[in-house]
């Protein structure tokens, strides 16, 4: 049986490890619509299905239940965007208990991006 769009949005929202206030935020709507829409009390208009679609990086079929399984691949350069969207909300980022200033914090997004560039060109060349 196909679960209902309210239970599909759930589970995908903790499998990506986003609250309900973070997705909130980045599709622009209120913390009480997501959870209205979290319990089936409301649903997306075409744009926020869109919208939420995007942000939670799976198809709108998966959402919808015309398909069982979300997407099982990443698009890496898409995944890199959410990254650089991520260290936006968050005032301090760190790794090893260290802050990253802005400029690392740009530094490790361009390093990323050059290591997915050189893998690809090198898996393409082949």
């Amino acid at each position: 049986m196909a679960l209902p769009f309210c239970e599909r949005l759930y589970n995908i929202r903790k499998l990506r490890g986003i609250t309900q206030a973070e997705l909130a935020q980045r599709i622009g709507v209120s913390n009480s619509t997501v959870g209205m829409y979290e319990q089936g009390r409301r649903e997306p208009c075409l744009s926020m299905l869109k919208k939420i679609c995007e942000v939670m990086d799976v198809t709108s079929d998966y959402l919808i239940g015309v398909v069982q399984e979300p997407e099982s691949s990443v698009d890496i350069e898409r995944a890199l965007t959410q990254i650089g969207e991520q260290f936006e909300l968050f005032n301090s980022i760190t790794y090893r208990g260290k802050a990253l200033s802005e400029q690392d914090k740009k530094k490790l997004l361009e390093s990323m991006t050059l290591a997915a560039r050189v893998v690809l060109s090198e898996t393409q060349g082949k």
